[in-house]
């Protein structure tokens, strides 16, 4: 009897492609598992390992492989925007410029940044004050069409509390009657006319979260400031300098003006140093409270051209 092997054949070949089946599937599902390229590129994650940084899509890594953030910061809250990244706060009331105060002289226009500062000022600008720190303390002030200039080399900005403070009156016209300035330390100036503004600057400007310098007026108590000034935009303060410059709109762009300044050293029998004009008398003794300067601003700004009263 003969038997066709066939249906063997075809039984047997059916079974083996089973095999190679079931097997290889195994080895492509164990890959799919396991193999990087499956992963999810971390870009389209959300997040990155460059630079070993983890950081969201909303940062990218800069070439000295510094983290950049977008413009929304870390996380593009608004909660992380605040005074100061709109500008208003650090522009410095300089930056927006005043166009020029009517009638003012053009005098002598300066670029402060801190650095040797007093050596811009012309030779006439600048004066000796009395009771100084040290024997090298000076002064300079000038003015142009929009600014004034003050510049004080003095030892005693090593103490960043001791403010220096100069007192206008602006506007001035008529005879000067006494008044008082801004309480500091428990001191409280007698000035041979009444002031209308005060520039207070010191190296620390901020304590307690408070910023000190600015410009202040008798309107708002001396104790509030009716004009911000910000260090590296208005003032540059050191241990042995400070240098301001105020807009004169920020003083109402008089044409005229009395002055006196001194800094507040708040030690006893030496309360008050670097005493300008010379004559100054803050702590108000029995013969009055001493010498101003009066200043035309529609002059020339040599100091020799000013007042000194009496």
């Amino acid at each position: 009897m003969r038997v066709s092997l066939l249906p063997l054949l075809l039984l047997v070949l059916g079974f083996a492609l089973g095999c190679a089946a079931n097997g290889g599937e195994g080895r492509d599902a164990g890959r799919d598992a396991g193999d990087v390229d499956a992963f999810v590129p971390l870009r389209d994650s959300g997040v990155r390992r460059d630079s070993g940084v983890m950081m969201g899509d909303d940062a990218s890594v800069e070439p000295d492989g510094g983290v950049a953030l977008d413009a929304g910061g870390r996380d593009g809250g608004a909660g992380d925007a605040g005074p100061r990244d709109a500008g208003s706060a650090d522009a410095g009331a300089s930056d927006s410029g005043t166009g020029g105060c009517p009638g003012v002289h053009p005098g002598d226009t300066l670029t402060l940044d801190g650095m040797g500062d007093l050596a811009m000022y012309p030779s006439e600008q600048v004066l000796s004050p009395m009771a100084p720190f040290s024997a090298g303390d000076q002064l300079g002030i000038t003015w142009d069409a929009d600014y004034l200039y003050i510049t004080l080399v003095s030892s005693g900005f090593s103490d960043p509390f001791k403010p220096l403070h100069v007192y206008l009156e602006a506007g001035a016209t008529g005879a000067a009657t006494p008044g008082t300035g801004k309480e500091y330390s428990g001191l409280t100036p007698t000035l041979p006319f009444t002031p209308t503004h005060l520039i207070a600057v010191r190296r620390q400007d901020e304590a307690g979260g408070i910023a000190y310098d600015g410009v202040y007026t008798p309107a708002m108590g001396w104790t509030d400031r009716a004009t911000p000034l910000v260090p590296g935009a208005d003032v540059w303060p050191s241990t042995s300098a400070m240098s301001v410059r105020v807009p004169l709109a920020a003083l109402g762009c008089p044409t005229r003006v009395r002055l006196s300044g001194h800094v507040v050293n708040a030690v006893v029998a030496e309360e008050w140093k670097v005493l300008v004009p010379a004559g100054a008398q803050p702590w108000n003794p029995s013969d009055g409270p001493g010498a101003h300067y009066e200043i035309d601003l529609t002059g020339d700004p040599a100091i020799a051209g000013w007042t000194l009263v009496p």
